[in-house]
């Protein structure tokens, strides 16, 4: 258990789940605004008792890290619990999750580019507003549903933002659900699920049942689903706009790819024109021309089909047979690890880059009615993924002042295409 009121990490650990652990066991167990990164958990095969692989409470972040256990029901790979009132956000970032029970979600929090691999729930949703992006969601067995919101008792709604998902359950008869809300166990609270850039294979793609006083809504735009397969009943409605059916959604079934698109795919550039800039399930750049069709738009389903290599020019050599990168690379993530920072102290900044290229930060103190005064600056060479600087509270041999700040990033690639800024905030103290 890791418990810091002020903050605190753990990474690079291996964590074994002994044989028949007392019921309630949890491998890792996190509390507060504490971080926890490339932990691997796994458990031995015969197993009893009902356990959980890692446990996030009030604030917890736990990213590029492996849960793998048993595809039994006692086997509950993530709890995020943030049910307390008052409790911060819970984030899981960058993961790989497989048990039973996959990832259980209770109060507000956000899952981010994740695989989940459940036995008959992959991700359960109840209480609070929960966002889940750039993830891909399966199943092992022949019933259940990937994705499951309902509400809390006592007495929380549900809402949930689902961006980017690819939803794949092994079976088409009705004993599959790809995404199913309910209204129970409070039937007079209601829970909403908003769909958008996402892919949904299962025999029942939606569902939504609403009983008592409570309604189950879900709202899906700019993904490809059965419609004629969902099922709604009682207070519960499902609508679509731009909303496609393409069948075969051409998955590619190269072992360790099979949810990501092919080249012919009908799915790539059918997401939503506006939505915004980001990184899919593998880190690579959003809205690429994958198919080479010179026309950039967000693909649907959890992977962004990425330009082929540029092969040489006709007749051989090599001149000129590169073509031009238009490509901006993509910081995500950006934050320092510490929001509070004491003078000659050290914070990270912690970002993700789409590819690698020369990152630039630019600092600047925010003084009385928010206005900025720029401090100085930080380059850095940045690779692509996970990132880390370290930060003493110096820029060159000046000591910054105690007060608040704000950090601006921006990442250069090797062909001059510079990216989005991010920003992040921290404050000095003595």
């Amino acid at each position: 258990m890791l418990n810091t009121p002020g903050g605190g990490s753990v990474h690079d650990l291996t964590l074994r789940i002994p044989s028949q652990p007392l019921p309630g066991f949890r491998a890792l167990f996190l509390i507060g605004p504490q971080t926890a990164s490339r932990i691997e958990i796994v458990e031995d095969q015969s197993q009893g008792s009902v356990r959980s692989g890692a446990e996030l409470w009030n604030g917890a972040v736990l990213e590029d890290s492996t849960v793998t256990m048993t595809d039994s029901d006692s086997a509950r790979g993530v709890l995020m619990d943030a049910s307390i009132p008052g409790s911060l956000p819970i984030v899981l970032r960058g993961m790989a999750v497989r048990a039973g029970g996959g990832v259980v979600v209770g109060g507000p929090g956000t899952i981010e580019r994740s695989r989940v691999i459940g036995g008959d729930r992959a991700v359960v949703i109840h209480g609070g507003n929960v966002g889940i992006s750039n993830s891909l969601l399966t199943l092992t067995k022949t019933y259940g549903a990937a994705l499951k919101a309902e509400t809390s008792a006592p007495g929380v709604d549900t809402n949930v933002t689902a961006d980017g998902l690819t939803v794949f359950a092994p079976s088409a008869t009705l004993d599959t659900i790809g995404i199913g809300l309910t209204t129970a166990p409070d039937i007079t609270r209601s829970v909403h699920l908003n769909l958008t850039n996402s892919i949904v294979r299962a025999g029942v793609p939606l569902f939504a049942i609403g009983t008592g006083g409570g309604t189950a809504t879900i709202s899906a735009s700019y993904s490809d689903y059965n419609p004629a397969q969902n099922v709604a009943s009682q207070n519960a409605s499902i609508s679509g706009s731009h909303v496609s059916n393409v069948g075969d959604a051409g998955f590619n079934e190269k072992s360790g790819h099979e949810y990501e698109l092919l080249p012919a795919s009908p799915l790539l550039d059918r997401g939503d024109p506006d939505a915004t800039q980001g990184v899919d399930l593998n880190g690579n750049a959003r809205a690429a021309d994958g198919n080479g069709d010179g026309f950039a738009r967000r693909d649907l389903g959890a992977f962004e089909l990425q330009p082929a290599p540029a092969g040489p020019p006709p007749g051989g050599g090599t001149a000129g047979g590169t073509a031009a990168d238009a490509t901006a690379p993509v910081i995500s993530g950006f934050r320092a690890a510490k929001r509070r920072v004491r003078v000659a102290h050290v914070t990270r900044f912690r970002y993700t880059l789409s590819e690698s290229g020369r990152v630039t930060l630019r600092f600047k103190r925010i003084g009385r009615h928010g206005r900025t005064s720029a401090v100085g600056t930080l380059k850095r060479a940045g690779t692509k993924g996970l990132n880390r600087i370290r930060f003493s509270g110096r820029i060159g041999r000046r000591a910054l002042r105690t007060g608040r700040y704000r950090v601006v990033i921006r990442a250069t690639d090797a062909a001059g295409n510079r990216s989005v800024p991010s920003a992040a905030r921290f404050r000095i103290v003595r």
